[in-house]
């Protein structure tokens, strides 16, 4: 969804094709996925949901088609596949870490994870998401997984960081897109970045 932003300042269109009903849905729950929708339709994003990339069609060795498997096709000049975040645990499988069925590490809101003393953050991982109702998700952004950085640190030292997730921030047209993901019983936030800045 970054590089759909990005190429509005710099595309004539941009189209994001997605196999779910709402974008974020699975990390940030339908009403968030259906405002940052909206947000996006209003800068000239135009959206193909529930459907998938067919084809590829190419004229004189450049691309100038998209053919969707709903029979839509979309005039094209480039085409960039975004299709997920796949977690590079296997190595993980006989250390007594515990791995989901899709491979990511669960772990708690201090990002401890079933072993004691091993702490894990990032893409890889499956956190409590307090807005979610504590249910475990994975969020693949940048910031998320940055943000995890201080909470891994004051748990590993054995203090309640009393914050499951800090901030999810996407600047998108000079407006920021924040969800605060806080732990029960939250009073405090890590800094925020001062107005203007990223």
């Amino acid at each position: 969804m970054e590089v759909a932003a990005y190429l509005t300042e710099k595309a004539h269109s941009v189209s994001v094709v997605e196999l779910e009903e709402t974008p974020f849905r699975r990390f940030l729950g339908e009403r968030v996925g259906r405002a940052l929708m909206k947000m996006f339709e209003n800068n000239r994003v135009k959206f193909y949901m529930q459907t998938e990339v067919l084809e590829l069609r190419a004229q004189e060795g450049k691309l100038k088609e998209v053919v969707l498997k709903s029979s839509k096709v979309v005039r094209a000049d480039v085409c960039v596949v975004g299709i997920g975040a796949v977690p590079a645990t296997g190595f993980l499988r006989q250390s007594g870490i515990g791995l989901d069925s899709r491979g990511f590490i669960p772990v708690n809101k201090m990002m401890q994870t079933n072993v004691p003393g091993v702490f894990a953050a990032g893409d890889a991982v499956t956190f409590p998401l307090a807005w979610r109702n504590n249910r475990k998700v994975n969020i693949p952004h940048w910031q998320m997984a940055h943000a995890q950085g201080p909470v891994t640190c004051l748990g590993s030292q054995g203090k309640d960081p009393e914050l499951a997730c800090s901030r999810l921030r996407q600047a998108c047209w000079g407006t920021r897109a924040r969800g605060q993901a806080l732990g029960a019983g939250a009073n405090r936030q890590f800094p925020r970045v001062p107005q203007g800045r990223t």
